[in-house]
């Protein structure tokens, strides 16, 4: 038997691509690589027999998805880290509570923006990756911003009056970062203890959205105003976050989880 045979008995049929959890000793990590053929047909063999397969990325989740093979992160939660539109649709959905807001599509119903909002609004990107949100104050600073893709979502402004997000893994809350008052800053995010009576309600809430759409690995960010706590967006969780008593690594947590049977 061979030493690559042997790891892979010795985890179960615990297959990773990205290398997150390379250290992780119950899971056999293969690395990504630009097409599935560029895999051994041994290697190939592995991901099919898998009980499961972590960090696929968005690449060839659908395609473990397709083959019934489950994964982690699955595929709604990818989906869902990398499109601003599908989480104002499932906020809306849901009827989580969230700022106001409206998907515009070209030029025809962006020109009527200022008939459903008024200045100034904050305009939000649908492209993961650019800056996502800008405030526009001036009736040019909005013609420019919502130009710079054919599709935009406008949002209404809020004065928050704090501002946090949750690190989520498996349906369940792990960390609570707070920005600093004052809004958005180049200072580093405070951490929260997790059981903060300031912050039950958005914990609360949270856990039932993530289990109701079953995103397994993501950050939520949260606003409050006014007494009310609403959803900002979602995107990636960070790889690792400051608590009350130290360092967090979400990637050991996972490890962890794994290694109790818990994943």
């Amino acid at each position: 038997m061979s030493s690559n045979e042997s790891t892979a008995r010795k985890s179960n049929r615990r297959v990773a691509l990205a290398p997150f959890i390379e250290t992780c000793p119950s899971v056999l990590t293969l690395g990504i690589r630009p097409c599935l053929d560029d895999y051994s047909e041994y290697e190939r063999r592995l991901m099919r027999e898998a009980t499961r397969i972590f960090f696929p990325t968005p690449k060839y989740v659908d395609v473990f998805r397709a083959c019934r093979i489950r994964t982690f992160p699955n595929p709604v939660t990818y989906r869902y880290q990398r499109s601003r539109i599908l989480q104002l649709l499932l906020l809306d959905y849901a009827h989580v509570p969230h700022p106001r807001s409206r998907v515009y599509y070209g030029k025809r119903q962006k020109a009527k923006i200022l008939e459903d909002f008024r200045l100034p609004v904050v305009v939000v990107q649908t492209r993961i990756g650019r800056t996502p949100e800008i405030i526009a104050r001036h009736t040019h600073e909005l013609a420019k911003l919502a130009g710079l893709q054919h599709a935009v979502i406008i949002r209404e402004h809020i004065a928050w009056e704090k501002r946090i997000q949750l690190v989520c893994v498996q349906f369940e809350c792990l960390g609570i970062l707070r920005y600093p008052v004052g809004g958005r800053s180049q200072k580093p995010l405070e951490p929260v203890a997790l059981d903060d009576p300031a912050f039950r309600q958005p914990v609360h809430l949270s856990k039932r959205l993530l289990r109701a759409a079953q995103l397994d690995d993501i950050l939520i960010e949260w606003g409050e105003a006014n007494g009310r706590w609403m959803v900002i967006g979602m995107g990636r969780p960070p790889a690792a976050w400051p608590t009350c008593s130290g360092k967090s690594n979400r990637f050991h947590y996972i490890c962890d989880m794994i290694r109790t049977g818990f994943l």
